[in-house]
Parts: structure tokens; C-alpha cells; sequence
């Protein structure tokens, strides 16, 4: 997703904005400061987000972010999760990156996107 400062955002969460840092004119080049919520558009979750005490992002590896992935489509509604029995059939090695296309990114104008989201189960 595009970030502008009129993106849809999670409830509560700030509005991206992007302020001007500097100016060519004065300190010889340009730059902006961007101001937005780490949850802003396409992001990762560290572990940290979901349980307590866990690792943030910052304490993973850069190169765990560079592997095989794994694209499961399983189409979902709102509320909708993503169970064992869904994906015990998918081949998932160790270190895989899993992707979920649900079809709820089609979704994104509706009132709704943002809380009804489908999710991943305990158990899968």
C-alpha cells in the first residue's frame, strides 16, 4: 500500500504525516520526517505484537526476512480465521515465510476493513 496522510488506518492509530525536515535552499538538500503508526499499510508483525514479553522487531535477524515463501490462498470473511485444518495439508518447512491471501485486501474501502479482518487461529 501506498502510505499517504489520507490512507485508511487502524481505529485510534495516527494518520501518516510527512513533515519537511530540510530545505535545499538552506542546508543543501532536501529531506522529510515521517510521522505514522509502525501498523501503518503493509507491514510485519514482530511476535511482540501478539504475546507479552516476546521479541520486537528489531531483535530479528534481517536475514530471516529473505526466505522461500509459501503463498496459501484460502478464501475468508470478515471474522473469519485461518484454522489447523485449513493449512495441515500445505507443505510448510521450517523458516518458510507463510503468506495468506484471503481475498479480504478487495475489501480495503469498506467501513470494516480495519476491524473485521480475518486472522489466524491458536491452533494453525
Amino acid at each position: 500500500m501506498e502510505i499517504v496522510p489520507s490512507m485508511r488506518v487502524f481505529p485510534g492509530s495516527p494518520q501518516p504525516s510527512f513533515i519537511e525536515w530540510s530545505k535545499f535552499e538552506i542546508h543543501g538538500y532536501s529531506s522529510e520526517v515521517m510521522f505514522l503508526s509502525t501498523h501503518t499499510g503493509t507491514h510485519i508483525d514482530a511476535p511482540s505484537h501478539f504475546i507479552p514479553d516476546s521479541r520486537t522487531i528489531d531483535k530479528i535477524k534481517v536475514s530471516r526476512f529473505v526466505s522461500r515463501s509459501i503463498l496459501i490462498k484460502i478464501p475468508k470473511k470478515a471474522d473469519q480465521q485461518i484454522t489447523l485444518n485449513d493449512i495441515i495439508n500445505c507443505k510448510i518447512n521450517a523458516n518458510d515465510t507463510v503468506v495468506f491471501a484471503t481475498g479480504w485486501e478487495k475489501r480495503f474501502k469498506n467501513d470494516n476493513y480495519m476491524i473485521n479482518n480475518p486472522g489466524l487461529s491458536l491452533d494453525a
